[in-house]
């Protein structure tokens, strides 16, 4: 069988060659492989996959190889999906290093024309709009430089909102246009035919705006009538992609950048010279229908450790079956973590000994904080001495990147825990009577996990990339830092965002699967309620 059409076969089920694949696969399965094949192997998107294959499945695919088909719905393929129902997947975007990175304007302006961008590649997705002006019912979206100076015309025009002395413009790179905001409404440019709906996005400094209005000859500014955050409507569920796509398509979970760079390759000869990035951990688990989520969980005050003994407690009398995760989302970094014999860490391990039956298939991942190492700014990555001792009683604990996500059960999951909340509406350029709705619309409809303002702190510009969502989200679950953090769960076009609330005032989040329907849901909870 020719080389290009096994590569095409298996890089259809979304299995990869590399080159030391064949010896490896050898040792681990012996005589189960096609000794005709390449002098190379498959190995499923990482290394840690090979556990996804098993020896029946690699007879099944090494007949098909023989036989060379070529169909649309490879035995491999519907099995992989299968494992995806089945599986918590953990997907780590970035390693970035631990001290400041020195960030000049230029860099975050740059950082802004990316997620510009990023806006405008969606929007042309979507037929509502337009590029380039059009006199007709649609939104026409004219570049800044046609409207600049422009009269008799109402224009709309995309760009980044920055300041200048006492003036706001609007910049999309190329020109930048003085703006005025005076009498102009901040609510979407549709009919909104849900009553529950939220009409309107917070806008602040750097945020990707959208605005209607005319040129003001006389006083040489764009007259903004209305102005709106960019609204999407490219909801694409993962439950429908496992259905109607390959699995090419179900993988491509890490909008990032990484998994693109890996699964999108024609030869052999293209691959070999994409590099690796990051690792793709995969949990088979069909025996679970929840997880918890535990926001605030700080080392430092024994009353979450207690309020942790007491849940799992709870859960045993009232006779639920163990969690197939639990988050826990917390400053977990102190000045007193290289002693840690002294840390109230060692007491959430000994209720984990205590409890080992019961979380023996309990998944245990540790979201930190931002600035989670006391000597200088970090990237948000759990401490090694916390991993290292928590490996003591379980082989479950994992420590996973500020965003996270996760795919479980086929469902895309991210969880974030920063001051979104706050710096938004601190910055926010009108005054406004907004609840969380305003902040969930304003992540969802931007796509973007945080905000953007003049003062923001230089090192996390460099990850800005791991802020950037997909359509394809089926829920976010945002863990403020403040301390006012209250729990809430709403729907934005499609997509559930939900704040478990504050575990030491005794709240916290659950997410339940039904297996039989294949379904997600979100609540809040308080160890109180019975």
């Amino acid at each position: 069988m020719e080389v290009s059409n096994i590569l095409k076969m298996l890089n259809y089920a979304d299995i990869h060659f590399r080159k030391d694949g064949f010896s490896r696969f050898k040792e681990l399965y012996g005589s189960y492989i096609d000794r005709s094949l390449l002098e190379k192997f498959v190995y499923f998107a990482k290394e840690l996959a090979y556990e996804y294959l098993e020896k029946d499945e690699v007879e099944k695919i090494t007949e098909m190889i023989k036989q060379g088909k070529q169909s649309n719905s490879f035995d491999q393929v519907t099995i992989l999906k299968e494992r995806i129902r089945k599986s918590i997947i953990i997907l780590e975007y970035f390693e970035l290093d631990r001290f400041t990175f020195q960030c000049t304007p230029k860099d975050k302006y740059n950082m802004q024309l990316n997620r510009l961008a990023h806006i405008t590649q969606l929007l042309k997705q979507d037929p509502r709009y337009v590029f380039g002006y059009q006199s007709n019912d649609e939104i026409s979206i004219s570049s800044i430089g046609t409207a600049n100076g422009s009269t008799d015309k109402i224009y709309y025009i995309l760009g980044i909102l920055i300041q200048l002395g006492n003036h706001y413009y609007l910049s999309d790179g190329d020109d930048k246009i003085k703006i005025n905001l005076q009498n102009a409404h901040n609510k979407s440019f549709f009919k909104n035919d849900n009553p529950e709906q939220v009409d309107i996005g917070l806008a602040n400094l750097g945020s990707v705006l959208m605005m209607v209005g005319e040129w003001n000859d006389h006083h040489g500014y764009f007259q903004v009538t209305n102005f709106t955050i960019p609204f999407f409507n490219l909801k694409k569920n993962i439950k429908s992609q496992m259905e109607n796509s390959d699995l090419k398509e179900i993988l491509q979970l890490d909008t990032f950048g990484v998994y693109n760079k890996i699964l999108k390759f024609s030869s052999a000869q293209e691959y070999q010279t994409i590099e690796r990035q990051k690792s793709l951990n995969i949990f088979l688990k069909d025996d679970f229908d929840k997880i918890w989520i535990l926001s605030n969980f700080s080392f430092e005050s024994l009353l979450s450790i207690q309020s942790f003994e007491h849940l799992i407690k709870q859960a045993i009398e009232y006779k639920l079956s163990p969690p197939g995760a639990i988050v826990f989302l917390g400053q977990f970094s102190s000045q007193q973590i290289p002693n840690h014999e002294s840390l109230y860490g060692n007491e959430l391990v000994k209720i984990i000994k205590q409890f080992a039956d019961y979380l023996q298939k309990t998944l245990l991942f540790f979201i930190p904080s931002y600035n989670d190492f006391p000597l200088a700014y970090s990237m948000p990555k759990t401490p090694i001495n916390l991993t290292l001792y928590m490996k003591e009683p379980t082989q479950m604990m994992h420590s996973l990147s500020n965003p996270c996500r996760l795919s479980i059960k086929g469902f895309n999951i991210v969880i974030a825990r920063n001051d979104i909340s706050k710096e938004i509406r601190k910055n926010h350029i009108q005054s406004f009577q907004a609840g969380h709705e305003h902040l969930c619309e304003t992540i969802i409809s931007q796509q973007y996990l945080g905000t953007f303002q003049s003062n923001q702190i230089c090192y996390k510009w460099n990850y800005d990339f791991a802020m950037l969502l997909d359509p394809s989200v089926d829920l976010v679950v945002l863990c403020d830092l403040t301390a006012d953090q209250f729990k809430y769960q709403t729907i934005i076009n499609e997509t559930q965002v939900m704040n478990p609330g504050n575990f030491q005032k005794l709240d916290f989040g659950i997410i339940s699967f039904n297996n039989k329907k294949q379904t997600m849901c979100c609540q809040t909870a308080n160890l109180n309620q019975k």
